[in-house]
């Protein structure tokens, strides 16, 4: 009953007991007995279980299921309080879960990403292109240097009235569409030689945030656990048997890419567990 109470807490959000640690803490503290005596646990675990058995592999130790369990449910802390820095920037700075208010009352600064390989595109030589937008738009538009931690996309940040970020996304996103038309956004051909293969596996579109984690953490430790290396398609998603789906691109020896497309399956097998209305696992 304490655990469950705990794990309650946590997946409701911040927490704050007599001791100052929140729930997170606590979540990250609590042994493997008390994690497995929770009844979601049990649920949880079955669903992981009958995935593995299902495609005739064996499933993972009891106390593996249960750390995949705390990843899941540290994973739901940060969507919660996500989704609360959201409602309040929606409540007071105008601008939604995307926007946020740059201080003067007026201005706003929305964010997206846009495939890696499209910025040249859109800045266009020696930044010409890039600066017509700021002119046309009157917005401010600067774009990262750094890829998202386990993705190919790179973030674009765009400042000015509301009226000013949307006219330069419109200009940005036709920029991008009509990089795609012209045949960008193409996949690499697979890895060659020295014992590297790469595969590709589709994975559901809603469940890619939890399989990147927090700030890439969940994407870093599959690929330190496996060995090989996954990428998360940025770009347009396709429709596959009625389900928006995502490119997955793992890359390494055989044994590597054996070792994360599983573990990529265990995860989203993980994060349908916890949310079944958002449909099953293909």
């Amino acid at each position: 009953a304490a655990a469950s109470a705990a794990m309650a807490a946590a997946a409701r959000g911040p927490v704050h007991g007599s001791d100052g640690v929140d729930g997170a803490a606590t979540l990250q503290h609590m042994p493997l007995e008390q994690l497995m005596a929770n009844p979601e646990f049990f649920q949880f675990r079955t669903h992981i279980i009958t995935g593995f058995e299902a495609r005739g592999q064996r499933p993972p130790a009891d106390a593996a299921i249960a750390e995949q369990f705390r990843k899941l449910k540290e994973a739901q802390m940060y969507e919660y309080r996500q989704m609360m820095l959201a409602q309040q920037q929606a409540m007071y700075g105008g601008g939604g879960a995307q926007a946020e208010a740059s201080g003067d009352g007026h201005d706003q600064r929305i964010s997206f990403l846009v495939p890696s390989d499209s910025v040249g595109t859109i800045m266009g030589s020696k930044g010409a292109y890039v600066k017509t937008i700021q002119s046309e738009s009157g917005a401010r538009v600067h774009i990262s240097k750094d890829e998202e931690p386990g993705t190919t996309d790179r973030r674009v940040h765009i400042s000015g009235t509301e009226g000013a970020c949307a006219h330069a996304r419109r200009l940005i996103e036709t920029k991008v569409e009509a990089w795609r038309a012209e045949g960008g956004g193409k996949p690499p051909p697979p890895a060659h030689g020295d014992g590297v293969v790469t595969v590709t596996v589709n994975v559901p579109t809603i469940s890619t945030g939890f399989l990147i984690g927090g700030g890439g953490a969940a994407v870093h430790a599959l690929q330190a656990e496996s060995g090989a290396r996954i990428n998360i398609a940025g770009g347009r998603d396709e429709v596959i048997g009625g389900q928006t789906m995502r490119v997955v691109t793992i890359s390494g020896t055989q044994d590597a890419v054996d070792k994360a497309r599983a573990l990529v399956n265990q995860r989203v097998e993980a994060y349908h567990a916890a949310h079944p209305g958002d449909g099953p696992v293909p």
